[in-house]
């Protein structure tokens, strides 16, 4: 039995937990997520933290910035991974969601007192959780690729967005009836904390899942020769510049 013979049975045999573990992280995410939208309830904090319209407008703009930046600078580096659950595990806690849960005790604690000092902190944590997100994203997607094979691809990736749209809908409804019948701040602290609580389920999903080590990996090659790189990648892949173009 060759190598690929024995890394394909392992997938498959992990395939079922795999899958489980997964969705668990896809639903959850989107329910604590929803609890603290970043299109109703986030602006809605600022609106009562600061008049600044452009605060409320750069809710979005941080986290796209923050977002997608990073996973420029990273893909090079995470691709030479055999393993990338232990570069991903770390940052998806500390960086990514342990961000929601202090934001819900700044929130509770300097809301009322020391209301621009709490504006400052939230985009402080707001950019470090999306940024955190953007780091580990190139990583996560490689070992989905890894854990769930291309004929379950779709299933899985169906069933995590529509459970956790449902999902999402109940905690837009949960944070809704917080703030309909909540003092401020503590409503507003409490969404966070809530939505805390639910992406460390996420998380547990994700520390859960059985990842094998790849087989092969690309060579280590220097940050700027890999972005030198870049454009003929696109003008090779047609596809891809497709891609990238209707995601745009």
């Amino acid at each position: 039995m060759t190598e690929q013979d024995r890394f394909e049975r392992q997938v498959a045999a992990n395939l079922p937990w795999n899958f489980g573990v997964n969705l668990i992280d896809a639903m959850f995410y989107s329910l604590g997520l929803n609890m603290v939208s970043q299109a109703t309830i986030m602006p809605l904090l600022v609106s009562e933290l600061t008049t600044s319209k452009v605060a409320i407008g750069l809710i979005p703009a941080t986290y796209s910035v923050s977002y997608l930046l990073p996973q420029i600078l990273t893909a090079n580096y995470t691709g030479t991974l055999r393993r990338q659950k232990p570069f991903v595990l770390p940052l998806a806690f500390v960086g990514e969601r342990l961000p929601y849960l202090l934001i819900g005790l700044i929130v509770w604690r300097l809301a009322v007192p020391r209301p621009a000092l709490t504006v400052v902190a939230f985009f402080l944590l707001w950019a470090i959780t999306a940024a955190s997100n953007g780091t580990i994203t190139p990583a996560w997607y490689s070992m989905i690729a890894k854990v769930i094979p291309v004929h379950r691809r779709g299933l899985w990736s169906g069933l995590g967005s529509s459970l956790g749209a449902l999902l999402g809908i109940a905690g837009g409804s949960l944070a809704a009836r917080i703030l309909a019948r909540g003092a401020y701040p503590d409503d507003y602290a409490l969404c966070f904390v809530l939505a805390f609580a639910s992406v460390m389920v996420s998380y547990a999903g994700l520390a859960l899942t059985r990842e094998p080590a790849s087989l092969t990996v690309k060579p280590r090659t220097k940050q700027s020769h890999y972005l030198r790189q870049l454009p003929a990648l696109l003008r090779r892949d047609g596809n891809y510049l497709r891609f990238l173009v209707a995601r745009s």
